[in-house]
């Protein structure tokens, strides 16, 4: 019977985000935050937990705290411009955003170099190149706004 708890371990330690995910979904926010912090304790460098964390916190109106899980989310690995765009657009409800304001152009200046990195990288096909300036243009419109912030 031990043996098969800890096999089984990893699907229901796995549960507790997934649920997590759908109770944010359908706006159960206590729900959603109970399962995260639960799965949090078992896999607590998971940067999708921390994102998920922030996203609730944001929706309970708590932006400190929803900003301290987007960096953590960022600081763990996560490879996505989501945090920064949040973390950015929540800055003006915080009343100490100077060392957010240098995180998020600290982080997108990372972000930038990667993408030119990997563009010079990769074929120049129309695909590739519609990826890039995409991103390019994400990245410049968060940098504009961290700009106007300070």
């Amino acid at each position: 019977r031990e043996k098969a708890g800890r096999i089984f371990r990893p699907a229901r330690i796995q549960g507790l985000l997934i649920r997590a995910q759908a109770a944010c979904a359908l706006k159960r926010f206590k729900e959603a935050e109970r399962c995260a912090r639960a799965y949090r304790a078992v896999e607590p460098l998971d940067p999708y937990v921390h994102l998920l964390l922030a996203r609730i916190a944001e929706h309970q109106a708590q932006f400190a705290r929803a900003a301290r899980y987007y960096q953590d989310s960022l600081r763990l690995g996560l490879d996505s411009l989501e945090p920064l765009e949040r973390l950015a657009k929540i800055c003006v409800k915080l009343a100490q955003k100077e060392s957010i304001i240098r995180f998020i152009d600290a982080r997108a200046r990372g972000f930038q170099a990667r993408i030119r990195r990997q563009h010079k990288g990769a074929r120049r096909d129309r695909k590739g190149r519609s990826r890039h300036c995409a991103l390019s243009h994400r990245i410049a419109r968060i940098m504009r706004a961290t700009r106007a912030l300070s």
